[in-house]
């Protein structure tokens, strides 16, 4: 069941299904959507919702009722064998899906200021990060996204103080946290995806093009 699905935004702008697919979400993902002031925002929403009602589909849940527990991390109320986990970045949105509980990031590529890097990373982290150098903003990119995807594993957000989180950087797509936790790299264009989970491997990216497909 270790899938994950991703979704561009961009195609909204050609299918002109904005007001179908907005109809067909639930109440709670539409109190999402209109909280959100700027369009692409709304769009990014949206898209969350589409792929999380096409991930549970494939699974075989056409009706389910969402509930959020702790620091609002979504769950699928009278379902302890399905989780999943939604975030959004730039102009993708995506969504994991596993039979085990599950935290996944994106973000797309950003430049990170020294004084940032100081705040977010620990010395061990920013010396491993230099050894390997490259690209230093997508690899800071990618450890970020690492952080955020264990934080909403345990669905505590940034009350989880990302100073605390030490990462091994065995490599740019090596990454170690604990025996207990995998974090699974991917890469989508500039954008960068970490899973956290207790699975060894989940399923490649699948890129579905949501606003076209109404079903």
């Amino acid at each position: 069941m270790n899938r994950i699905y991703a979704a561009d935004i961009n195609s909204i702008i050609d299918s002109g299904s904005y007001e179908y697919w907005y109809d067909q979400m639930p109440p709670e993902r539409k109190k999402k959507i209109d909280a959100f002031k700027p369009q692409k925002n709304k769009f990014l929403s949206l898209a969350a919702g589409i792929l999380l009602k096409r991930a549970l589909k494939n699974e075989g849940i056409y009706s389910c009722e969402i509930v959020e527990k702790g620091a609002g991390k979504p769950y699928i109320k009278g379902r302890e064998d399905v989780f999943f986990n939604l975030s959004h970045s730039g102009e993708m949105a995506i969504i994991a899906v596993s039979d085990k509980e599950v935290g996944i990031d994106i973000q797309e590529k950003s430049h990170f200021e020294p004084g940032l890097i100081k705040r977010v990373f620990s010395e061990s982290e920013i010396l491993q990060a230099e050894h390997i150098g490259g690209d230093l903003d997508m690899l800071y990119t990618g450890l970020w996204t690492a952080k955020e995807s264990i934080m909403k594993y345990y669905g505590k957000g940034l009350s989880m103080e990302p100073l605390n989180i030490e990462l091994d950087i065995r490599s740019e797509n090596d990454l170690y946290y604990s025996k207990e936790l995998h974090l699974i790299r991917k890469e989508i264009s500039d954008y960068q995806v970490t899973i956290c989970t207790p699975c060894a491997e989940f399923k490649d990216v699948s890129i579905t093009d949501v606003f076209k497909e109404k079903s």
